[in-house]
């Protein structure tokens, strides 16, 4: 048997395993979602992320709120009709 840690959400046993989750297997198993305890990969899977530090509702009542007014508009500009469009015969 040996220790793996799952890169990736999969299946083992009939059961979900979850990225970061360190499981036995037997020697021979092999998947794309599992990684040896000691590779580069397992360890980066293995870190916890940082918290989000919550925010009060009155800590959003003051926030700045950005507009499509103030911030201009998100799409691409408008080049106007092309030869295509307008050659109709």
């Amino acid at each position: 048997m040996k220790k793996v840690v799952a890169i990736a959400l999969g299946f083992y046993n009939g059961a979900r395993v979850r990225k970061g989750s360190v499981i036995h297997v037997p020697d021979n198993f092999r998947g794309s979602w599992v990684a040896d305890v000691e590779t580069p990969a397992a360890q980066e899977a293995q870190k916890k992320p940082e918290p989000v530090k919550p925010m009060a509702l009155s800590e959003l009542a003051k926030a700045k709120v950005e507009t499509a007014l103030e911030t201009g508009p998100t799409s691409q500009p408008d080049a106007g009709p092309t030869a295509d469009s307008t050659d109709l015969g």
